[in-house]
């Protein structure tokens, strides 16, 4: 810990936002005995064989259809019975619900970009979205579906910590959907699936990957310029709710902030506002 100390004191001004990400997980875990309680069901997981590398072994193909409908009831659906607030503030509203084996998240989070243009900032449809996307290290296009369909390779950056809990490969195989003007006219849902190259299919799980989705709507304000994008994610972790609630107070707002930034910075922004 000394070692800590020193690095965080010293005014070098070349640390990584990753290891910032990660020191301040660390000190946030002001409580050793949960923290080592968590790592310690970490590699119990793994003693009997699961949060293993990412394999596609024993996911069930997924439904793109049934899982847009899904998207339907998302917005509508914030408030509903069984669901425990884990974080409300005016920007940025989380609940949580446990079953299956599964932790379910569920989110609403208020953002400055129009609900059209939010799309391709979300998306990470192709290479351009590394100029705004700080959390991801590459993208490759495997197949292109359409404007709105893309089948990709991408490389996740985590804070060490978190990607050892939740057992992150180096690359994760992801088809990205959106469905324009759905589930009403001005709303876009949207889909991020684990994909099985071998056999092109959307997977229900692979690995630590989950079925991600939500739905991009216009701020209720009715400002042109904002929009709230609520999303629905599944994930097994070995992370406590606490830390949880932190990891999202801290690392989800500033991210998307800061994506927000950069992407109404970048030319591609430039070129679609311009449309």
């Amino acid at each position: 810990m000394a070692g800590v100390e020193e690095y965080v004191r010293t005014s070098a001004n070349d640390k990584s936002e990753s290891i910032a990400i990660a020191l301040e997980v660390l000190a946030s875990m002001a409580d050793f005995e949960q923290f080592k309680e968590a790592m310690l069901r970490k590699k119990e997981e793994q003693r009997q064989g699961g949060g293993g590398e990412l394999g596609f072994e024993g996911g069930s193909v997924l439904n793109i259809d049934d899982e847009f409908n899904k998207c339907a009831e998302l917005v509508d659906a914030a408030a509903a019975s069984g669901w425990k607030p884990l974080v409300e503030s005016s920007d940025l509203s989380v609940w949580v619900k446990d079953g299956l084996g599964k932790r379910f998240i569920k989110g609403a989070i208020e953002v400055d970009v129009p609900a059209d243009l939010a799309v391709p900032m979300l998306g990470m449809l192709g290479p351009e979205a590394l100029e705004w996307n700080d959390r991801l290290a590459f993208i490759n296009v495997i197949s292109d579906l359409g404007a709105d369909d893309r089948v990709i390779e991408v490389g996740v950056k985590l804070p060490w910590v978190v990607k050892y809990m939740m057992s992150f490969p180096e690359a994760l195989c992801v088809r990205c959907v959106f469905r324009r003007d759905f589930p009403v006219a001005g709303q876009t849902s949207y889909l991020m699936v684990p994909f099985d190259k071998e056999r092109f299919v959307a997977l229900e799980e692979a690995g630590p990957m989950k079925v991600k989705s939500g739905v991009i709507a216009p701020h209720p304000s009715g400002e042109p310029g904002r929009c709230v994008i609520y999303s629905l994610d599944a994930m097994t972790t070995s992370i406590p709710e606490w830390g949880l609630s932190m990891l999202m107070k801290t690392m989800i707002r500033s991210e998307m902030r800061m994506r927000c930034a950069k992407f109404k910075a970048s030319s591609y922004y430039a070129e679609l506002a311009a449309r």
